[in-house]
């Protein structure tokens, strides 16, 4: 049986400028059967979004590109033991401005994720974050590499990043 879900998806820094792919994946996701809400916000947002998916009966997807995509791992972290997350989807995560959200190194993937799906480009200065788990967390984790792509660009892929993100969309609603 089909469940229904939530999604949350976030830009990264100057997002009105070059994570605008979050708006056009989130357009894409709201058309999916099963999908109840869909939002694109601000990666500085993401203790409201904390406190709303924390607030929420139905299970929340989060994810986001760059910052967007740190912020996804921060709200899951904060909301271990409060709420489940089946899905993030995470759009080259950013290096360089994890602190400002409370988290020191790489992004690591707590134990109320059951599944990641990471999109990254290997080279440029922003972005080729690869995510692993937390210590104890048993999250499937999928690092995928977009070489056909640059930071700004990575969040526009159709082919490389939305359709497996609205894959694994479904998946979730299906299982």
């Amino acid at each position: 049986m089909a469940k229904t879900v939530n999604v949350i998806l976030m830009r990264g820094l100057l997002g009105e400028r070059y994570s605008r792919g979050m708006d056009r994946l989130g357009a894409r996701i709201a058309k999916i059967p099963g999908v109840d809400y869909v939002s694109v916000e601000d990666y500085a947002s993401w203790r409201s979004v904390r406190d709303r998916v924390a607030a929420w009966r139905d299970p929340t997807i989060i994810g986001g590109h760059s910052f967007g995509a740190n912020a996804s791992t921060v709200i899951a972290k904060a909301l271990r033991g409060r709420a489940e997350i089946p899905l993030i989807v995470s759009v080259d995560p950013s290096p360089y401005w994890s602190f400002f959200l409370w988290q020191f190194g790489p992004s690591r993937v707590s134990h109320n994720v059951g599944r990641v799906v990471n999109f990254f480009q290997p080279h440029g200065v922003i972005g080729r974050q690869r995510l692993e788990p937390a210590p104890g967390s048993a999250a499937e984790i999928e690092n995928i590499v977009v070489e056909e792509s640059s930071h700004v660009t990575i969040d526009d892929h159709v082919e490389l990043v939305h359709d497996p993100a609205v894959e694994a969309v479904t998946k979730v609603i299906d299982s």
